[in-house]
This record gives C-alpha cells, sequence and structure tokens, in this order.
C-alpha cells in the first residue's frame, strides 16, 4: 500500500448524502487500497487516508497537521432533508428517536411519526429540522 501525497476528506451532515458518500469513499478506498474511517463524533482513527466526517461539526483542521488533505463538503435542499428524514425515522433504530418523549405523551419520536398521517408526520419533522441546528451548520460551515 502506498500512501496517496494527500489526505481525502468529505464533510457530511445528518440526511445530507451521508450513506451515499460512505460507500462510494470506501469503495474508492478499497480499490485503490489504502485506508478508510468515518468520523461520527469526532472521535477515531487518524492514521486513515480517505475520511468521512459525518457531521461537519466534527472536522478540525488541525488533526492532519503536517499532512496535505483536499476535500470536499455537500449541503442539500432543506425540503430533501425533511422528505427524506421522514422516511427514515419512520423505522430507524436511533436511540434518540426511540426514547419515550413527553412531548409525544410519552411515546418515542418514531411512534410520533407512525401514529400521524404523511401530512402531519412531514410537518412534525419540518418542525424538527428547523428547530434543531442542521440547517444553520449547512449554511454557515466553513
Amino acid at each position: 500500500m502506498h500512501a496517496p501525497p494527500y489526505t481525502l476528506v468529505h464533510c457530511a451532515h445528518h440526511k445530507v448524502g451521508t450513506v451515499w458518500w460512505g460507500n462510494i469513499l470506501r469503495t474508492v478506498a478499497e480499490q485503490c487500497g489504502v485506508r478508510y474511517a468515518e468520523i461520527a463524533d469526532g472521535d477515531g482513527p487518524i492514521a486513515a487516508d480517505v475520511y468521512l466526517f459525518q457531521h461537519s461539526r466534527h472536522f478540525d483542521p488541525a488533526r492532519f497537521a503536517g499532512r496535505p488533505f483536499r476535500g470536499t463538503h455537500m449541503i442539500r435542499d432543506p425540503r430533501d432533508i425533511v422528505v427524506s428524514g421522514y422516511f427514515y425515522h419512520l423505522w430507524t433504530t436511533e436511540r434518540w428517536a426511540n426514547l419515550p418523549d413527553p412531548r409525544y405523551g410519552g411515546r418515542s419520536y418514531r411512534e410520533e411519526l407512525n401514529r400521524l398521517d404523511r401530512h402531519d408526520g412531514l410537518l412534525l419533522e419540518i418542525e424538527r429540522v428547523t428547530l434543531g441546528d442542521l440547517l444553520r451548520e449547512m449554511l454557515t460551515w466553513d
């Protein structure tokens, strides 16, 4: 295995192509015989050649001090994020979406989405997306 001349980095946001990019970057790394790493929470291996930061807020250029890197960052139309998130959260096993929540009468977010019709479920997902940090992070990330 020959180390590439620079590290390849992709910075993402939740529901903004992370699975898609992960599959692409993993395949590229395998085909090139280099190391691949997904960083979900800011920690992770620092010896990879290809990285996917699942949350752009965890990317720190200082991590690559002394090693040149090239990167990409992708944002997504917020309407697509809402629709994708709605369908994903109907079945997700993510812990946060399956915890009882007093806002939904003790039901989890996933249970509440499944209880609602599609129109009201999409409105709930719009509320979740707009009240969170995702849109602000996409618009202000540098």
